[in-house]
C-alpha cells in the first residue's frame, strides 16, 4: 500500500491541462494541509500554463499581422494561420474563404 495525491490543473473553470502526480510508500501519508497545499500550487501552475498560452498567441498574432502588412501573397498568410492552428494541437485543418465578388 502506498499514498497517492493526484490534483487536476484546470484552466478557465473548464480544461484539464494534466495533473500534479504526488506518490510516496508510506501509507495514509498526505493530510488535509497536504491537499490544500497541492491545491494552491496547481492554481499557480494554472496561472502560468495560461500565460506562456498567451505570450504564444500574441506571438503569433504578431507574426501573422507582419506577414500580411509585408506580404500579399496569400500562401504565406494561410501557411502562418495553419501552422498557428497546427501548434493548438489540431491535426486536420479545413479553412474556407469567401470572396464577396463572386456571384453564387
Amino acid at each position: 500500500m502506498h499514498s497517492d495525491l493526484i490534483i487536476p490543473i484546470v484552466l478557465d473553470n473548464r480544461y484539464v491541462a494534466g495533473t500534479l502526480n504526488f506518490t510516496d510508500p508510506v501509507p495514509d501519508l498526505y493530510t488535509k494541509q497536504h491537499l490544500e497545499t497541492a491545491l494552491a500550487f496547481a492554481d499557480i501552475v494554472a496561472v502560468v500554463i495560461k500565460q506562456i498560452h498567451a505570450r504564444f498567441e500574441m506571438q503569433t498574432i504578431r507574426e501573422i499581422t507582419s506577414a500580411v502588412q509585408t506580404s500579399r501573397n496569400l500562401e504565406d498568410i494561410l501557411d502562418l494561420v495553419l501552422d498557428h492552428i497546427r501548434g493548438q494541437g489540431y491535426d486536420r485543418v479545413r479553412i474556407y474563404l469567401y470572396d464577396e465578388t463572386d456571384d453564387p
